[in-house]
């Protein structure tokens, strides 16, 4: 019996121990785990707007991806492309049987070649030179390297429909690294200086052999149109065009200054690119070494070629040149696109010729005006005619003792311009005698032991190549110490009279002697000082005229040092 109670007592134990345990069944954690969402981003090799995302989430089975700019996918590892530049949050979702995990990444979109683009455009882009002178962003200019003054601008001293040709040509440059020069309708602008004479200063066929030389002869074909390359780095601000007779606006314009043959390639500054509004611009300078100086060009390539304003149209260029036999003159009409002239030979005489001879009954300097007219408008020449029946001699300069010269006061006392006596570029006005009364009133003296002495006479008329900024009369006490050989000093000076068809020349020598003008010297222009120690510059004597009344002296200085570009002075004794 007791055996049987026992073992009735054990099977009661065991089923309420199973029992319990079976309770607890709904309790159980889980063990499938919660996705976890990671991804690498990788950009394309060849194509910078092109990202592949790699997937490395865990856990999942399912994805939705953002890309940040309204784009989205569902793909495990997708591939997207943006449409710009720019930062953009990329994030994945991942889902799977546990749940959804998220991750984040930032990526930077970044063309390399968007500055190139700017020059190029996606594929290819052409520019222009600026005909809106609107902001007075004149196409084509020219100036000392200091910036303080425009010695010539197109559209400033020339009308901007005169050269139709080379406004209208096209600088093309493509993405494949390709540049393009096309001449308008197969006609090219024949710059004086670096054409031949006979075709010099208008449109001439860029296929025409014998019109495609040089003042010498030499072939100039190669600044025709034609296909070269370039190279622009824009960390640096430069572009290059590669190729001979490669070039942007004037042919002549190298690198660090002008010539009259193609070069292998032409370096310019890059100032501006600037592709912000509907018109792109582009502004570059190259360096006038030995001038002191640079050129500037601003072209323009419009998104829309029809908002491109009409080139207005030209009116006549005037220019002429004269011959001198004793006291008759005859005048050569060198202008363009003029239908009528009138002539004022500054003497109280004119003439409506094209061709006028003139003589004159005395002595003297007569500042010759020609105007050409046609129906766009009016443009002036002016000239000084010397008429002399003096020879200039040594004995003229010093007056076998000592004689003082300072600059003479009338117009055009002190031009510039592309040839001797000629004011095309700078000349100084009847108000400029005024205005620049402390360089009116220097003196320069010569003495028969050789000695030449420049007196300022307190004050000078001081320029950015001084040192000073504004130009003005400064005293030359206050003349910065790089510019202070230009004041006041004593030095040497020679003189070689006139031989046959060799005209007689002036030499003043010693640090910072100069006549007229410190900055200008044989070759050259200074943009800073300090001048040449102990250096010396020479002047041609163009004529000397004593009317009984006055002794005057013009001479002039070849500051191109080929004949291209003259400084003239007038001088009076004192």
């Amino acid at each position: 019996m007791k055996q049987v109670k026992y073992l009735i007592y054990c099977s009661i134990i065991l089923s309420v121990g199973f029992f319990s345990s079976c309770s607890n069944d709904d309790e159980v954690v889980s063990t499938i785990e919660a996705p976890k969402a990671r991804f690498t981003p990788v950009q394309d090799a060849t194509d910078s707007f092109t990202w592949t995302f790699t997937n490395e989430s865990e856990d999942a089975d399912s994805y939705t991806w953002d890309f940040g700019d309204g784009g989205t996918s569902t793909d495990a590892s997708p591939s997207h492309t943006y449409t710009a530049e720019g930062t953009f949050t990329v994030t994945l979702t991942a889902t799977g049987p546990g749940g959804t995990g998220s991750s984040s990444e930032n990526i930077l979109v970044v063309d390399p070649d968007s500055q190139l683009k700017k020059l190029t455009g996606e594929e290819s882009k052409v520019w222009k030179l600026n005909r809106d002178l609107t902001n007075e962003q004149y196409p084509m200019q020219v100036g000392p390297a200091d910036f303080s003054e425009i010695w010539w601008a197109y559209g400033l001293n020339e009308p901007i429909g005169s050269r139709e040709c080379l406004m209208e040509e096209e600088y093309i440059f493509n993405i494949d690294g390709s540049f393009t020069y096309q001449a308008y309708e197969g006609t090219v602008y024949a710059d004086f200086g670096v054409w031949n004479d006979d075709v010099a200063g208008g449109c001439v066929d860029e296929n025409d052999a014998a019109a495609m030389t040089n003042p010498d002869g030499e072939d100039i074909s190669a600044f025709g149109s034609g296909s070269f390359g370039f190279e622009y780095d824009a960390q640096a601000a430069t572009l290059s065009v590669i190729g001979l007779g490669a070039h942007i606006a004037l042919a002549k314009v190298g690198t660090e200054g002008e010539y009259t043959v193609p070069q292998q390639s032409v370096t310019y500054r890059v100032v501006e690119l600037n592709t912000d509004g509907p018109v792109d611009y582009l502004t570059i300078e190259t360096d006038l070494v030995a001038a002191g100086g640079y050129w500037r060009f601003v072209l323009v390539s419009y998104d829309d070629p029809a908002d491109e304003p009409d080139l207005p149209g030209a009116p006549p260029s005037a220019s002429f040149s004269s011959s001198i036999d004793e006291s008759t003159v005859t005048f050569t009409n060198a202008s363009a696109g003029a239908d009528s002239y009138t002539w004022d030979f500054g003497d109280g005489n004119s003439s409506v010729e094209e061709n006028p001879v003139h003589t004159y009954a005395s002595d003297g300097i007569y500042a010759v005006k020609m105007t050409a007219t046609n129906a766009n408008g009016t443009a002036e020449a002016n000239a000084n005619v010397t008429i002399s029946s003096s020879t200039f001699n040594i004995a003229k300069l010093h007056g076998n003792d000592t004689k003082t010269w300072k600059i003479n006061p009338i117009a055009g006392a002190l031009m510039v311009g592309p040839c001797q006596g000629c004011g095309d570029w700078f000349a100084t006005s009847v108000d400029d005698i005024t205005v620049r009364d402390c360089h009116f009133d220097d003196e320069y003296t010569f003495d028969t032991d050789g000695n030449f002495t420049y007196n300022a006479t307190g004050s000078i008329w001081a320029e950015g190549y001084h040192g000073v900024d504004p130009a003005g009369c400064t005293d030359e006490a206050a003349i910065p110490s790089d510019a202070a050989a230009w004041t006041s000093g004593n030095h040497a000076f020679s003189v070689v009279e006139s031989n046959g068809t060799d005209a007689a020349t002036i030499t003043v020598t010693g640090t910072g002697a100069f006549i007229g003008l410190s900055k200008a010297y044989n070759g050259g222009e200074y943009a800073a000082g300090p001048p040449v120690a102990n250096g010396s510059v020479t002047y041609e004597v163009m004529s000397y005229v004593n009317d009984g009344t006055n002794e005057i002296i013009t001479i002039s200085v070849d500051i191109s040092g080929t004949g291209g570009a003259f400084w003239t002075f007038s001088l009076i004794a004192n």
